[in-house]
């Protein structure tokens, strides 16, 4: 199973939008949490991605973005992926 199409749905304007207001984002970080380390990893870009859009940056502190990272960077897990979308929240 291919989980490019994270990536590539999350990389249009015209989806950021859409795939935020319809409660998108709550189930990437919820597979960021918990999901296979290769899920997390196809997950991981699509969230940053989307997260780039400020109401989307708010929703997604708002879904628990911001404890999940914090707890796979102290466990040292995607540490490299996960860090940008950190950063990028941190101002929100």
């Amino acid at each position: 199973m291919s989980l490019q199409p994270f990536f590539t749905l999350s990389a249009l304007d015209s989806n950021k939008s859409l795939i935020g207001k319809s409660g998108g984002l709550k189930p990437l970080i919820d597979l960021l949490e918990e999901g296979h380390p290769l899920v997390m990893k196809a997950v991981a870009p699509a969230i940053f991605n989307l997260c780039i859009q400020h109401k989307n940056k708010a929703r997604a502190v708002r879904d628990g973005a911001v404890r999940v990272l914090l707890n796979k960077i102290k466990n040292r897990v995607h540490v490299d992926e996960l860090l940008p979308i950190l950063a990028m929240l941190s101002n929100n």
